[in-house]
């Protein structure tokens, strides 16, 4: 969690904010030798999205991360209505 007058500076992926709950970061991720990608991603997903892993929004209207490698489904987000139930 951060606070008033924090910052982060584009160096490397170590360096992020958490939301409360910890399923969310944001931070920068660097894509390639000079550049930086400023991005919110799923916090407590063990290892790395591989490559080709699709995210699905399914019948129940959840986000479903399919984890290529293992066949397992990760649920990443509930929605209620038109609003996100979960989120950073």
């Amino acid at each position: 969690m951060s606070s008033t007058g924090s910052t982060l500076t584009a160096l490397d992926n170590k360096t992020f904010w958490a939301s409360p709950s910890g399923d969310f970061a944001f931070g920068f991720q660097e894509i390639g030798k000079q550049g930086f990608l400023l991005a919110i991603w799923f916090n407590k997903i063990p290892a790395r999205t591989p490559k080709g892993s699709p995210v699905e929004l399914n019948a129940d209207v959840r986000f479903m991360l399919n984890d290529i490698p293992t066949g397992k489904q990760i649920s990443v987000a509930d929605f209620v209505g038109t609003g996100v139930a979960q989120g950073f």
